[in-house]
């Protein structure tokens, strides 16, 4: 059951503040007063509401207590949705993608929730899973050409990633491994993460997964990027061979993550477009615009 109008624009309202990091403090005081009413009249998305305010508040506990509760009193695909994109603005997207692909089976018909599925298991690095995923249910859109052509090119893009796991020896396992010890580090902290990005990148004769964060910084965290360095030195040499993890503060600094392909070819001084022979720049390209899944 979708939410009444009016707080379905909370909803929509508090979700916008989560993805843009523009929180509206007048408007979120004036939202916490109307709570108490809510809670009387409409339980069920007073949680949800109560879920994405402690979700923005930095608080994982209670995000996860009142998206519980949520779901308690009604399990249907809206509450276990906004559960799984709260989960998700953590990077606990191993979780995240378990309650997406719930919430999508209780409505196939809803496309943002195929999409969550799909970004969900890819930047847990469940590759093979999001294929699989695509796969199935890509007879859906058949008759949506566009998103049709788009689950293409993700199942193209995927393909080539496996591929290339497969001939470095790096297991799908080593990959998620990777991702979640990475970040148990922000997930302690309760720092919200933006804008994931998963590449298969090519520069001259190298060839690399690059995995990316963005990370909404509180004032109490400014040593994660060492943290987050020193986490990365502790990696297989194998991984740490053929797999980049970069993060970078919102607005902010880039972390010194350093793997050998980024210490031969990407220190500034030595970045020359011209090196890029016309299949590099080709295949970047490709894959930077194929690998938008946000659409």
């Amino acid at each position: 059951m979708l939410p009444n109008p009016k707080c379905n624009k909370i909803i929509l309202q508090l979700n916008d503040m989560l993805e843009s990091g523009n929180v509206n403090q007048i408007e979120l005081r004036k939202i916490k007063k109307n709570l108490l009413d809510l809670r009387s009249t409409d339980p069920v998305n007073a949680h949800v509401v109560l879920g994405i305010i402690s979700c923005l508040e930095h608080n994982i506990a209670e995000m996860r207590k009142n998206h519980e509760l949520a779901i308690k009193f009604q399990n249907d695909s809206h509450t276990v949705g906004n559960y799984s994109v709260s989960l998700s603005k953590y990077g606990l997207y191993l979780e995240s993608a378990k309650y997406s692909l719930i919430a999508f089976e209780k409505d196939k018909k809803d496309l943002q929730h195929f999409r969550y599925v799909r970004d969900q298991f890819f930047y847990s690095g469940q590759f093979s899973s999001c294929l699989i995923f695509l796969k199935k249910y890509k007879p859906l859109y058949i008759n949506d050409p566009g998103e049709y052509q788009q689950i293409t090119v993700n199942e193209q893009i995927i393909d080539l990633i496996l591929r290339f796991l497969h001939t470095h020896n790096i297991s799908e396992q080593d990959v998620i491994n990777a991702i979640s010890a990475s970040l148990e580090i922000t997930q302690k902290k309760s720092l919200l993460l933006v804008d994931p990005n998963i590449s298969l990148m090519s520069f001259s004769d190298e060839e690399w997964l690059d995995i990316s964060f963005v990370i909404r910084l509180r004032n109490d965290s400014s040593s994660v990027l060492e943290e987050l360095d020193a986490r990365f030195d502790s990696f297989n040499p194998i991984i740490k061979e053929f797999i980049s993890i970069d993060f970078e503060i919102e607005n902010g600094p880039v972390s010194k993550i350093i793997t050998k392909i980024d210490e031969n070819h990407f220190k500034e001084s030595q970045f020359d477009e011209s090196q890029f022979s016309d299949l590099d720049k080709n295949m970047i390209s490709r894959i930077s615009n194929a690998l938008d899944l946000k659409k």
